[in-house]
């Protein structure tokens, strides 16, 4: 995952999923038993210091406490969600472009991308 304007929030706090949309992928289970979900940014009106946004990138959050069963209504490029509950951000890498996060993914029911079928 290579995020662009992570300088900005090298005091990373919850500002910047603020502004952003993002719908679920997918979830797995790593090695060390820890659950990563996988969003993707559909909506980015975040004002940056350059024109660059992150519109169309991933974001993977390290969910602890749940399982992929927790996720199983969860529609790839459907299903509206919001990081919430920051335990662990850290912004890394040679031009500090990663994102290492740990947090919670919930349902938003107030984003405009669910489709519910009957």
């Amino acid at each position: 995952m290579t995020l662009k304007n992570l300088r900005s929030f090298l005091k990373f706090d919850k500002s910047f999923f603020e502004k952003k949309e993002f719908v679920y992928l997918n979830c797995r289970l790593t090695q060390d038993n820890h659950l990563k979900v996988t969003l993707l940014i559909v909506e980015d009106k975040t004002v940056y210091q350059n024109e660059q946004n992150n519109l169309g990138e991933q974001v993977v959050i390290t969910v602890l406490n749940k399982g992929i069963d927790d996720y199983s209504s969860f529609k790839p490029l459907q299903t509206v969600c919001k990081v919430v509950n920051i335990s662990k951000a850290t912004v890394y890498g040679e031009y500090q472009n990663q994102l290492s996060i740990t947090a919670d993914v919930i349902l938003d029911s107030q984003g405009n991308k669910q489709h519910e079928k009957s």
